[in-house]
């Protein structure tokens, strides 16, 4: 696969870059899921034009890029994973992950008819439910008249039988999904070995840092929101790379793609974390449950449930800072295992889509509007709020950071706030690069920025 790349030049020498080691399993969406990128420095100030290293033009994409070795790996709508070079941003290599292309070969042919029929059904039933509801608006104009009443039930129970119909090729066909969610929202994510990935569509696939693809299934269920689709990235532990989807959570051996285990799970928009519980890994949901990694087993139920995005854990305290409420759950050994709430707050009206972060005792985090909120850990009270004035129209989905001692802020129109931690807002930085819904990434003396037209390495010149 041949792409063209735009790239600046750059005089620093290639730097070597690791898993992130920050008492978890894997690095991912917002490395191990805090946000948090320690170690990091990164640049104060950037644009389109300035202290770019490389950019590589790239269609749209939500996810954000994780970095391996001297790799960065990204993703394209609607099922693409690729492999782009740290040093230079030329492309590695490129992957499809289509329903197609993860059926083993001697089914091709049968996935084929399936997907012909499904997609027939479908457009079948979108024309008998226009044919009904023309029906059923011709019957509250006479609600007397018996024909139009028989002709719009004879036509809604033609629309049920086909859809149950449809619903048997449910695993053939994409499922719904908005146009700014999309199918790649999920970032990938890696153990140092294996790279693992789930799309919207459902395709849930491992790979080798050097693109073969080691297994690729298509899972039975669909994305627990049937507007919006499907958002949640994966996670790796113990060998088992752990996908929550459709209000169900799997376990699939990361290497082979063997179902180790799967449960019921409500599920949501946001991420699931990795914690330490007896010295043996648990993962949180945004559901409110609490499962061990090895088995599956339910160590708790009831914990706060997160409507728009994720939890945040640090030293068995759970954070929450989503609409309706911030609150902080304590994690006790036990079994079940107890969840003791600390306190609970009030948050600014709205939604909440970017998940918290957590550095030295305060936890931020931003409305979909732009909002800065901050609290204390410790106690709960807010410390202050403060609008960003990020731009009429922007929306923030991308999730604050901590990195180089600094929080970075964004909004999907490109601009990014750089503010310093503390009881008092200061704004050090305001930054613009065209749009993006991704959160960024920090490495070494570099941040890397997927936006909707591309991948951006960003370093001080």
């Amino acid at each position: 696969m041949k792409r063209q790349t735009s790239m600046i030049s750059c005089s620093c020498g290639l730097l070597l870059l690791g898993v992130a080691s920050l008492a978890t399993a894997d690095t991912g969406f917002r490395n191990d899921g805090s946000g948090c990128f320690m170690n990091t420095k990164p640049p104060l100030h950037w644009s389109a034009e300035s202290n770019v290293v490389w950019k590589t033009p790239l269609k749209s994409s939500n996810a954000s890029p994780l970095v391996l070795g001297n790799r960065v790996f990204v993703c394209e709508e609607p099922d693409l994973l690729l492999a782009v070079d740290f040093a230079d941003g030329h492309v590695l290599w490129a992957a499809t992950n289509s329903y197609l292309a993860v059926t083993l070969p001697a089914d091709v042919q049968a996935e084929q008819e399936k997907q012909a029929r499904a997609e027939l059904l479908a457009g079948q039933v979108k024309t008998a439910e226009k044919k009904a509801n023309e029906a059923e608006k011709a019957t509250k104009g006479k609600p007397e008249d018996a024909t139009l009443k028989e002709q719009a039930q004879s036509a809604r129970q033609e629309v049920s039988k086909m859809k149950k119909e449809l619903a048997a090729f449910h695993a053939h066909i994409l499922p719904e999904t908005h146009p700014v969610n999309g199918y790649s929202t999920p970032t990938p994510v890696t153990d140092g070995t294996t790279i693992g990935i789930v799309y919207g569509s459902g395709v849930v696939a491992g790979f080798t840092p050097e693109g073969q693809r080691l297994w690729g299934r298509i899972l039975p269920v669909r994305p627990h929101n049937v507007s919006w689709g499907h958002s949640a990235s994966a996670r790796l532990a113990d060998g088992l790379l752990l996908v929550h989807f459709g209000n169900t959570f799997f376990a699939f051996d990361a290497r082979t793609g063997a179902e180790r285990w799967t449960t019921n799970a409500p599920s949501g928009f946001g991420s699931p974390v990795i914690t330490a519980l007896d010295g043996k890994d648990a993962i949180i949901t945004p559901g409110g449950d609490l499962f061990a990694v090895a088995d599956g087993r339910k160590l708790a139920s009831g914990l706060p449930r997160f409507p728009w995005n994720g939890p945040v854990v640090r030293d068995n305290v759970i954070y929450k800072v989503d609409e309706g409420e911030a609150a902080a759950y304590a994690l006790k050994s036990g079994n079940p295992v107890q969840a003791t709430r600390l306190w609970v707050a009030s948050v600014p009206k709205g939604r909440y889509y970017a998940t918290a972060v957590l550095h030295e005792g305060l936890l931020y985090n931003v409305s979909q509007g732009g909002d800065l909120v901050v609290f204390d850990a410790q106690s709960g009270t807010m410390v202050y709020e403060h609008a960003l004035q990020l731009g009429g129209g922007t929306t923030v989905y991308p999730s604050p950071a901590l990195a180089g001692g600094r929080i970075y802020v964004s909004g999907d129109n490109g601009v990014t706030v750089v503010v310093k931690p503390g009881r008092v807002y200061e704004e050090l930085a305001r930054n613009k690069l065209t749009s993006f819904r991704s959160s960024p990434t920090f490495v070494g003396d570099s941040l890397l920025i997927r936006t909707l037209t591309g991948l951006y390495r960003i370093q001080e010149r």
